[in-house]
């Protein structure tokens, strides 16, 4: 089955409100203590995470019965074709800590490449939508690209990566983009969905762990920009990297020359 463009926007529309109607839940318990029990050393998860997850999951297995699920708390459970990519809470840490920079992500996935994403930020009530041929809304109103094109004058944000996982050649690229960038940001994701409406210019993603719950949503609400959006491999590295065609090369051509001086 391949959906017509008029198609994924209805579905677009659909999943959006589905996350809008726990937009309120999210606020409340941001608000309040959370109980956190931990899933990994530094993964930290918390009783909404689980619960939102669940929901949202039974939301949109009526929604497209067909499609299975790669999830972030639950068991997943993949499909032939088509499968929902479910980040209940992306920035945990920032959620418990009751930073109001954390979202509510899903995507589409069809044959692994992001047909459709939809992600939301609880508190600010942004919620960021996007489907192939549909161009990129933020609260329903297509938006622009609004990107600088030259990383001299780019505000870059890094996600770093966990622990000492590949610092022997993360600490010269970050050094060499500090130089090459105009300014440097490490938030680890937090300001990933803002390179949508210009508030960054490029993100990256060092941890070699990158999570395709945190990426798909990311990759088709850049895409339908006219960005690009891409999970690379730089000699063994798995980085994720998105921004304007010039900075993206411009980028991958630093970290590229980083991996190879430490191979």
């Amino acid at each position: 089955m391949n959906f017509s463009q008029i198609e994924l926007r209805k579905l677009e529309i659909s999943v959006t409100s589905i996350l809008k109607d726990l937009q309120q839940l999210l606020i409340q318990e941001w608000q309040r203590a959370q109980a956190v029990s931990l899933k990994a050393l530094r993964e930290p998860v918390t009783e909404i995470d689980i619960r939102v997850e669940k929901e949202i999951r039974g939301a949109l297995a009526k929604l497209l019965p067909e499609a299975g699920f790669i999830v972030e708390e639950g068991d997943s459970l993949k499909g032939k074709e088509y499968q929902w990519v479910i980040d209940p809470i992306d920035q945990t840490k920032n959620f418990i800590g009751h930073i109001p920079l954390f979202y509510t992500q899903v995507a589409l996935v069809y044959r692994d490449e992001p047909i459709l994403g939809v992600i939301l930020n609880p508190v600010s009530g942004q919620l960021f939508s996007a489907s192939s041929g549909n161009g990129t809304k933020l609260n329903g109103e297509t938006i622009i690209k609004n990107v600088k094109d030259t990383l001299s004058e780019a505000l870059v944000d890094i996600d770093f990566g966990g622990n000492s996982e590949g610092v022997d050649w993360k600490m010269p690229a970050l050094s060499a983009l500090a130089q090459a960038a105009y300014r440097i940001r490490i938030t680890g994701g937090a300001f990933a969905p803002y390179l949508i409406t210009g508030g960054i210019d490029a993100f990256i993603s060092l941890s070699e762990v990158t999570k395709i719950v945190d990426q798909m949503p990311r990759i088709i609400l850049t895409r339908e920009l006219g960005l690009t959006s891409e999970i690379l491999d730089i000699g063994g590295r798995r980085v994720y990297l998105a921004g304007s065609k010039t900075v993206f090369d411009e980028i991958r051509k630093i970290l590229t020359e980083m991996v190879v001086a430490k191979s």
